[in-house]
């Protein structure tokens, strides 16, 4: 493997790492916020109760305007009718094994081109084949995104059919998505990246 790309991927995951633990810090700003929020509509809520005027047996509300914070506001639910069970089924998406049929047909592959350089074996793929809502396992899900040259926008949206993402948490996904955007599709050197950062190999079978 070129030494560039070695220093490249380095430096990659170095950078989307350290975007992931702006978001975490963000994530606990956040949550802290929410907790001052409602602990500010506990106290506003029980100042309006003290603020009631009794006059005889009947209540009469003092002129004190309650407003919640504008976060707690904006935070209320807008109540909508649930789409039903079935109406939901009728508009499933396309499956992922659908969706990788669909796509070897479109741009000319063959099955054996695909399976080969994803490195499944025949009867994996004979599940996608036979068996319209398979999803193989993560990593298998990747190899086969990978022998179909898809780009990174491609993939995810393939992976997400499957229920996968691609996560800035994890050093293996990173690689793999540096992979996707340097059009590093050969699995040899797809793993020889992973292996150079310590990652596990994509697994072939599931």
């Amino acid at each position: 493997m070129d030494k560039n790309c070695l220093l490249e991927l380095r430096a990659y995951i170095k950078e989307r790492l350290i975007v992931d633990n702006r978001l975490e810090e963000k994530k606990k700003r956040f949550r802290l916020c929410s907790l001052k929020d409602e602990k500010d509509v506990q106290r506003t809520a029980h100042k309006a109760e003290s603020d009631k005027v009794f006059v005889s047996d009947n209540v009469v509300e003092a002129d004190t305007e309650f407003l919640a914070p504008a976060c707690y506001q904006t935070c209320v639910p807008v109540q909508t009718k649930p789409l039903k069970l079935k109406d939901r089924l009728k508009n499933l998406d396309e499956s992922f094994s659908m969706s990788i049929l669909r796509i070897i047909d479109e741009r000319g592959f063959s099955d054996v081109d695909i399976y080969k350089r994803a490195e499944v074996s025949k009867q994996v793929f004979s599940k996608l084949r036979s068996q319209v809502n398979y999803k193989p396992q993560k990593n298998t899900a990747i190899s086969l995104c990978l022998a179909l040259c898809l780009n990174i926008d491609e993939a995810e949206k393939l992976l997400k059919k499957a229920g996968y993402a691609l996560s800035d948490a994890s050093v293996s996904d990173i690689v793999v998505r540096f992979c996707f955007e340097r059009e590093i599709f050969d699995l040899t050197q797809v793993n020889e990246l992973l292996a150079y950062e310590g990652q596990s190999m994509l697994t072939n079978y599931g």
